[in-house]
């Protein structure tokens, strides 16, 4: 483990921190100004805001998972997201786009699945995107948003760095064996 990436992990610590601190902002204003209200449309009939609690996780995906059992997966899963990031950038010397990535799902990690389980049992989310009666998106939030935001820069960075993958590691340039299609 070299400086640098070190310097790379605490860059992420610290670009966080602030993100961290808009998002829990957001969600006390979600609290203190929408909770026990019908909400406030935002652009009628296709941006609200709205508080919602959210014990499930994105989409119901752990709707079936008793509550008992579900907090504490969720919470583990985001540990080990974060481990992993962390492992991730001390193993090499990551990209800025990359860490920009990093940066927000860990946040969106904290945000949501860390901080906001263990000091209300669920997550805050009040902004909702829909299509009058039509269509309705999930009511979701600022760590959400990240989440989103980090894996469209990972993906991103993966598209631009494409060509930047060695020789011995792209299958197009090995040779084939005699009989393989």
């Amino acid at each position: 483990m070299s400086k640098p990436n070190v310097r790379q992990l605490v860059m992420i610590i610290l670009g966080v921190l602030p993100l961290l601190a808009l998002d829990q902002f957001s969600k006390r204003l979600a609290i203190t100004q929408l909770k026990g209200t019908p909400g406030v449309a935002f652009i009628p009939g296709y941006w609200d805001f709205q508080y919602v609690e959210n014990r499930e996780s994105a989409f119901n995906l752990t709707g079936w998972i008793p509550e008992t059992i579900r907090t504490p997966l969720i919470v583990a899963v985001s540990l080990t997201t974060l481990a992993v990031i962390a492992w991730y950038v001390l193993a090499a010397p990551r990209r800025p786009l990359m860490l920009a990535a990093f940066t927000a799902i860990a946040t969106g990690a904290v945000g949501n699945n860390l901080l906001d389980r263990l000091m209300y049992g669920f997550v805050v989310d009040f902004i909702h995107w829909h299509i009058g009666d039509t269509f309705d998106w999930p009511v979701f939030n600022v760590a959400d948003s990240l989440v989103v935001v980090g894996v469209g820069l990972l993906l991103l960075d993966t598209w631009l760095t494409r060509d930047d993958v060695p020789a011995e590691f792209n299958p197009v340039n090995q040779p084939q064996e005699l009989g393989a299609p």
